[in-house]
């Protein structure tokens, strides 16, 4: 009955005025919507990707397998500040060259099932099944032209090694062998072109084209085929952030890349009338190292606990397995005082991580060095050192008491190898041996998981279900994948695979 009554163009003014209520920036919707097709375009090419990230790469190669002439327009400077490239580099996929070199048995249905479950069954079926049916050829394409493979590992919440770690423990170096294609094959890329605007024609029933702003002017380009939106999430945007999920608003390490804004989301609510799903959703990782104002690095703690730390929160208690996948410890971390919780070590854990990570990896930052982190210790906002227990918890302000028999106690569990706490069950070695160390973490936010609603071809959908025709969508740009909570890998492994699918199936129109 509704869809009857209102048209188009009406109903998309009204989702402009509820975008705006809801986190848009009022910029992008100071203009009315749905703005008429320009009577002269400045340019034209086949397929038009918005994005310079992995899903945008990865488009614009199909498209120009193809044959289609494509272009690539990027808000940023380069194609370094998406979510992809300063994501860890580990690459989720199934049935994978690498994985059948390194003898790892993997399946489709083995990874579809842990992806599901992992996301709480809340991930939409159509698009988990077309990511883990292409993700073993969207890897192999990357893999052949040559990445700086490293090795396929475990990760917790897949039930086989199928995280594909890049050698620089990031995910540019998958973008640098990405761009060596875009150049190699002559496929135009615009930087500092920042895309406000979607051109839907009425006659045609489809968008046939974008506006976009170069250093202050404006320019029409026509897409004859189609447009592929790949302008990444929202994590860039810490207001944005705190309004979508109040859990871990005011907290944490926001590290999204300077595009990742949500204005490309959210041009697609006001131009094409295009819903949001998953909007409450991010991933938001326990180990966040709030050395300033929503800044800072990462503490790899997974690369400790394996020697024996433990976790505790502001009482000094053990709260939870430290086993348990990070992102599922995120939300138990929501409920702890302060929002922090610390890394508990003694000096053979911190020396022994150190002869095999450089601190730079430990920390996830390339500024964080040795030095650096020797400097965080003299400051005692975030680390902490010292000879004894006791000491250690009175500089970090944690109830000395507490933490030494949680220590106590916890070196009984390691000499009975049995934790009658949480279960755990790597229990390597005690806490014992002086100086001893705390790392205070947080939360530390790299991608969100919600956006707009694409169908198993990842073309855009409207409010009522019926495809946006000339329109699609791909990457961080896209919602409902993931489910409610992120599976270590998986966007990193979405971004290539959605954008290999989408730019094969948008030269079709």
């Amino acid at each position: 009955m509704f869809e009857k009554k209102m048209d188009r163009r009406s109903f998309i003014k009204t989702v402009a005025v509820g975008a705006v209520a809801a986190g848009a920036s009022p910029v992008l919707f100071k203009e009315a919507a749905a703005a008429p097709v320009p009577n002269k375009w400045d340019k034209e090419a086949d397929v038009v990707i918005i994005g310079a990230g992995a899903a945008g790469l990865m488009a614009a190669v199909q498209a120009n397998t193809a044959g289609k002439k494509a272009l690539i327009l990027e808000k940023a400077a380069n194609a370094f500040h998406s979510s992809s490239t300063i994501s860890g580099g580990y690459f989720a996929a199934a049935g994978t060259k690498a994985q059948k070199a390194a003898g790892i048995n993997d399946s489709v249905e083995k990874m579809y099932n842990d992806i599901q479950k992992f996301g709480g069954f809340m991930n939409y079926p159509h698009l988990l099944k077309l990511f883990c049916e292409n993700s073993a050829e969207a890897y192999n394409f990357v893999y052949d032209n040559k990445l700086a493979f490293l090795r396929v590992e475990p990760t917790g919440g897949h039930g086989t090694p199928r995280a594909h770690r890049s050698k620089s423990f990031t995910g540019r170096d998958y973008i640098e062998a990405l761009l060596k294609v875009i150049q190699d094959r002559k496929i135009a890329i615009e930087y500092n072109a920042n895309v406000t605007r979607l051109f839907y024609d009425d006659k045609k029933q489809g968008v046939v084209g974008v506006e976009v702003t170069t250093k202050g002017k404006k320019s029409n380009v026509k897409a004859s085929t189609s447009v592929i939106l790949a302008s990444g999430g929202f994590s860039g945007n810490v207001k944005k952030l705190d309004n979508w999920i109040p859990a871990y608003a005011g907290n944490g390490v926001v590290i999204g890349g300077s595009g990742s804004d949500g204005e490309g989301i959210m041009m697609a609510v006001r131009d094409v009338g295009t819903p949001t799903t998953h909007m409450q959703y991010s991933a938001t990782y326990p180990m966040g190292i709030e050395s300033g104002k929503r800044s800072g690095p990462m503490a790899r703690y997974y690369f400790w606990t394996p020697l024996g730390a433990i976790i505790v929160n502001q009482e000094g208690k053990r709260y939870i397995d430290e086993f348990t996948p990070a992102t599922k410890i995120t939300p138990e971390l929501a409920k702890q005082t302060g929002k922090v919780h610390y890394v508990v070590l003694d000096s053979a854990m911190w020396d022994a991580a150190l002869k095999q990570y450089p601190a730079e990896v430990l920390f996830c930052l390339p500024s964080w060095s040795m030095d650096r982190v020797n400097e965080e210790i003299k400051k005692e906002n975030v680390l902490f050192k010292a000879d004894s227990i006791e000491e250690v918890a009175t500089k970090a302000k944690i109830d000395p008491r507490n933490l030494a028999e949680t220590v106590s106690r916890y070196n009984q569990y390691v000499d009975n190898k049995k934790d009658l706490d949480f279960g755990r069950k790597t229990l390597p070695n005690k806490l014992q041996k002086g100086p001893f160390y705390l790392v205070k973490m947080t939360f530390w936010t790299c991608l969100t998981l919600g956006g707009i609603r694409v169908n198993d071809k990842l073309q855009v959908l409207d409010a009522f279900d019926k495809v946006v025709k000339g329109l699609y969508a791909a990457g961080e740009a896209v919602g409902g994948i993931h489910g409610d909570t992120y599976l270590f890998g998986c966007a990193f492994g979405w971004a290539h695979t959605s954008g290999w699918i989408a730019g094969k199936n948008a030269v079709k129109g």
